[in-house]
């Protein structure tokens, strides 16, 4: 049986703060509509025995009269297992833009962004994902264009060296050419071409070879409601051989959709990680969702660590019954929009880290929980 934990009672589920990192707050000093942290991406470093986190920092800016978002990613660390975190430095700060589809000012936001270490050939090398979207002048989270959203590696000797590493941009769909993509995934095969977007990157890297799942989103065109039974997750492979820019992507697969997210709580599936359990098996943290007609937004339904059979030919791992191999459940009560993204390294002494949102009319304010959960 999974191990199943209910975070609503924080004395279950303590909060985690960022030393040096407070959330946000307004000019005048009080609170942020838009604040906390979310996101979260932990991996272990052998060479210098630390942590890294990469992580969401949201906050409002004043436009003018306007106040706007903005999301960017800081890079915090530990040097106890975990036990505290202080930061180290805003990684991928939002920065102004131009939108190449209208012409209008706004800024490019990072988030969610995912963590892996490579052990390569050549020397140990640190490789970020990330999401990047465009917020336009006197927006918010509810008008970023769909075709400025495009995922964003990077690789550098370390995580602090991410911030002005060489990068190279994946485009879907619908991502405009004009945000300087390298390379449309959707051209990679049949199966994906009708991505229009793609959301919430991870990593995992093997010495010679990194691998990425996306989740894809496809729409209705009549209700502009996901479509569930083809926004699935998807998995591309890079050989990382030379500078970032030159390395070669291939398409392995799809790893899970519908019935997967059926079976698990939700009609589909997103903030994937990747991570090994302390007996070596790899799982993949998945948050179920939906869609609430009312709010147009995702609905998240807690937290599924399931095995995975294999990255190589994408596929979850099942058991002898034919269930899925779910080795933790971790929920929150946390209203209708509901809570999920969450991250693991095995060297975390608080276990997964399971993030929660506390949304209403007026503000968003994320946080993040050590669960004592190893799955």
């Amino acid at each position: 049986m999974p191990t199943t934990l209910d975070c609503t009672d924080l004395s279950a589920c303590p909060e985690i703060g960022i030393g040096g990192d407070p959330p946000a707050t307004l000019p005048g000093g009080s609170p942020s509509p838009l604040r906390g942290y979310a996101d979260p991406s932990v991996r272990y470093d052998p060479d210098s025995d630390r942590l890294w986190m990469a992580y969401s920092w949201p906050s409002m800016h004043i436009d003018g009269t306007q106040r706007v978002s903005r999301i960017e990613t800081h890079l915090a660390e530990s040097t106890n297992g975990g036990a505290s975190w202080d930061l180290v430095q805003p990684l991928w700060v939002a920065e102004p833009a131009t939108d190449p589809a209208t012409g209008g000012s706004g800024f490019t936001d990072h988030e969610v962004a995912n963590l892996a270490r490579q052990e390569a050939p050549d020397g140990v090398r640190w490789i970020g994902a990330r999401l990047d979207l465009f917020v336009p002048a006197g927006g918010g989270l509810g008008v970023r264009p769909p075709n400025s959203f495009r995922i964003v590696v990077s690789a550098a000797a370390s995580p602090p060296e991410l911030a002005n590493a060489p990068s190279v941009t994946l485009g879907a769909a619908a991502t405009h050419p004009g945000w300087d993509v390298s390379l449309d995934l959707t051209k990679l095969d049949d199966e994906v071409a009708g991505c229009a977007m793609w959301n919430e990157p991870a990593l995992l890297a093997e010495p010679e070879v990194v691998y990425l799942a996306v989740r894809c989103l496809r729409f209705e065109p009549a209700t502009r409601s996901p479509d569930w039974d083809t926004s699935e997750l998807f998995v591309f492979r890079a050989q990382t051989a030379g500078a970032v820019g030159d390395w070669t992507w291939t398409y392995r697969g799809r790893l899970a959709g519908r019935a997967e997210a059926v079976e698990l709580g939700g009609d589909g599936l997103t903030q994937i990680d990747l991570a090994y359990a302390r007996d070596g098996t790899l799982v993949a943290l998945l948050t179920p969702d939906g869609w609430d007609a009312d709010s147009r937004d995702f609905v998240h339904h807690g937290l599924r660590v399931v095995e995975v059979a294999s990255l190589a030919t994408p596929s979850l791992a099942r058991r002898a019954d034919g269930s899925l191999a779910v080795r933790a459940v971790i929920s929150a009560d946390d209203g209708p929009l509901g809570s999920g993204a969450s991250t693991y390294d095995p060297e975390l002494a608080a276990g997964i880290i399971f993030a929660r949102r506390s949304i209403t009319e007026a503000s968003l304010v994320g946080s993040m929980h050590g669960t004592g959960v190893h799955p």
